[in-house]
């Protein structure tokens, strides 16, 4: 298992910080804690109302595994950097969350969520269309010129194995390479 900082350690600054931010206990699925901007950002009367709350209960079956997609990563040791959209009591949100590893004092992995508010004057258009690239049924990645995925949908994370790079989807991957070359001409 990757080596990630003690949470004892973040705590104090973290309370601090200006940005919303908050820490999901991986094992429960619930806010463990979060600093008084994350309890404005998720409209809680108080962090024990917050924990509380069971994050996923409406979440729909793509965000079920987009969130497993995004935990493995945490395990493994990555820090991540992606835009979520949530709705606290019905009103979304768009952040773009930075998400890493902490260990909790009795050992246990917790998620660390820092978000930035993404530009509030973003159309709506562009808002409702990002939400709807994460709920289609058909797999979408966006890869660079070296066959690098930069994102994927919760669809391609839940049908393809987990990947640096999309040759690996396919029955020969080794075509992926002529493939890229005709697609970047």
């Amino acid at each position: 298992m990757a080596e990630h900082p003690a949470w004892s350690s973040l705590e104090a600054g973290l309370a601090l910080s200006p940005l919303p931010v908050w820490l999901l206990d991986l094992d429960v699925m619930r806010v463990a804690w979060a600093n008084p901007q994350g309890l404005v950002m998720w409209q809680a009367s108080s962090l024990e109302a917050l924990r509380q709350r069971d994050m996923l209960a409406d979440a729909p079956q793509k965000i079920h595994a987009r969130l497993l997609h995004t935990i493995s990563a945490v395990r493994a040791g990555h820090s991540l950097q992606e835009e979520w959209a949530f709705y606290p009591r019905g009103k979304q949100t768009m952040v773009m969350l930075h998400l890493c590893g902490v260990t909790l004092a009795d050992g246990r992995l917790a998620m660390l969520n820092q978000a930035m508010p993404v530009a509030a004057d973003s159309p709506p258009s562009l808002l409702r269309g990002i939400t709807a690239l994460r709920h289609v049924n058909i797999a979408i990645a966006f890869i660079d010129a070296s066959g690098r995925i930069q994102m994927q949908n919760p669809a391609a994370m839940e049908t393809f194995a987990e990947s640096e790079h999309w040759f690996s989807w396919l029955d020969r991957p080794e075509a992926g390479g002529e493939l890229l070359a005709r697609a970047l001409r």
